[in-house]
């Protein structure tokens, strides 16, 4: 009798690690093997946003998303056990940072036809080298056609 209850304890017991490692372990593991490349993009993001170049930008904040959303992906395997804070927080931290993600792309879209303006370098003509009529011109004309795209800004901000 004192057996059989030392074999199933040791059954049972084999079955929890094997659960934890399959359920709990692997995806642990995946995720944050996927979160450190979204660092690692992030961080080369940055640098591109100081070099002011907004195709290079966009092109690189698509391939963020990208990456972004394999992240994302991962850490559903593991949104069972949101019961736990950390889980819990993981995915409202994720759902945040997709808002921030379409607000970026929003921010980008609305600047991109002005990015000369603020100081991004677009096209073959710099918003410098254009005679101070022109630019103050430029200028009026476009902060009415940028304040209209503030709103859906604002909105994923919120949201986040």
């Amino acid at each position: 009798m004192r057996r059989s209850k030392n074999k199933r304890g040791l059954i049972f017991l084999v079955l929890i690690l094997i659960f934890g490692y399959f359920f709990i372990y692997r995806p642990i593991v995946n995720i944050k093997a996927k979160a450190n490349i979204v660092m690692a993009s992030a961080k080369e993001m940055k640098l591109i946003f100081a070099k002011n170049d907004i195709e290079l930008l966009k092109t690189k904040l698509e391939d963020f998303s990208n990456k972004y959303q394999n992240l994302e992906k991962a850490a559903n395997s593991i949104y069972w056990a949101s019961f736990i804070p950390y889980v819990s927080d993981l995915k409202n931290g994720l759902t945040g940072g997709h808002y921030l993600l379409n607000a970026g792309r929003e921010t980008i879209t609305a600047i991109e036809p002005y990015a000369d303006l603020i100081g991004f370098k677009k096209g073959e003509k710099s918003f410098n080298e254009k005679s101070s009529e022109d630019r103050l011109q430029t200028a009026v004309m476009t902060l009415d056609k940028v304040v209209q795209k503030v709103d859906p800004i604002a909105e994923d901000m919120n949201q986040a």
